[in-house]
């Protein structure tokens, strides 16, 4: 109570309790209690020792909390995340969660060599954490697109890993063909497989959209749904290439000008400044040419656009809801 009451204590009691405190630094004996830690070296030592153990308590913590923890990745979407198999290119075009009925749909754009046309492509898909494999199946859109539904999905899933591989496919140059069909007359077949090649998506619930779905939709309406976003999508991309045409086009006009200019500036300057201006009349020349390349690539791409939406619109013909 005296000590909660300190505002009464009188100066005495503060030299009592002072007094108090210098006697408990001393053993009945009168020796100074640890007076080894007065030495600088000791002390040195004895913090060092103190600050080890807490770095490795610290650690251990460190360690025991994140022993599960793994760093979640995402393989993206588009051209610059393609990969490889034995004769197939393939990135993710495409993909949407569905919460409500544990489901997701993967849509990947495909190019693959003629011979691979009907090479089967293996397929495991799993969630990371667990380990534990999910029931999947592939379908196809059209020769460019495929269709992965995964199932079952864990409802605190943090990554889905995609695991593809396509054996390679070797011609034999020595058998002679005998037949229209690739086969000797032993029947031995011309197409040997290779070793399998292999490749590996990795694809968070972070980076997915979600949408509600629903779970009486046949797999030819899922099919119908993308290839009407890659219509959507083809279209909206053609639109903005056809802009970008138009800008080059206005910047080679730009630099047309800017020659004829040039040219006429000759008429009125020294041998020496005319050869700078035939070398700035080149780079500009140069610059035109690159422009023009860019515009010829971007018509390729409209038409490989326009290419791909006349296949999807075909596929949605031959298959009406």
């Amino acid at each position: 109570m005296n000590k909660l009451l300190f505002w009464r204590q009188t100066e005495d009691s503060y030299i009592d309790e002072k007094e108090k405190k210098e006697r408990k630094k001393y053993t009945k004996d009168g020796e100074r209690r640890y007076k080894y830690l007065a030495a600088k070296v000791v002390r040195f030592y004895y913090i060092a020792f103190s600050i080890s153990i807490l770095i490795v308590l610290t650690t251990f913590t460190i360690a025991i909390t994140n022993a599960s923890h793994y760093d979640v990745v995402d393989s993206g979407s588009g051209v610059d995340t393609e990969q490889k198999l034995a004769g197939t290119t393939m990135f993710l075009a495409d993909r949407t969660y569905h919460p409500n009925t544990n489901q997701a749909e993967f849509l990947f754009q495909v190019s693959r060599e003629p011979i691979y046309q009907k090479q089967p492509i293996q397929m495991v898909v799993a969630e990371r954490k667990t380990k534990k494999e999910l029931k999947s199946k592939l379908l196809e859109l059209s020769e460019e697109y495929m269709l992965v539904i995964v199932n079952d999905i864990p409802e605190n899933w943090k990554e889905i890993v995609f695991d593809f591989g396509e054996n390679e496919l070797l011609v034999d140059t020595n058998t002679e063909v005998k037949t229209s069909h690739l086969l000797t007359k032993d029947d031995e077949e011309i197409i040997k497989e290779g070793e399998m090649k292999q490749c590996s998506f990795f694809f968070s619930e972070l980076k997915t959209p979600q949408t509600k779905g629903y779970s009486n939709m046949s797999d030819d309406d899922y099919l119908r749904y993308y290839a009407d976003k890659q219509i959507d999508a083809a279209d909206e991309l053609m639109t903005k290439y056809a802009k970008d045409i138009q800008t080059l086009d206005k910047d080679v006009e730009h630099m047309d000008k800017q020659i004829e200019q040039l040219k006429d500036d000759k008429k009125y300057q020294t041998e020496t400044t005319q050869l700078e201006t035939d070398q700035s009349i080149k780079s500009i020349q140069s610059e035109q040419d690159k422009i023009r390349s860019k515009v010829q690539e971007t018509k390729l791409g409209i038409k490989q656009l326009n290419d791909r939406k006349g296949k999807l619109e075909e596929w949605l013909s031959d298959h009406p809801a």
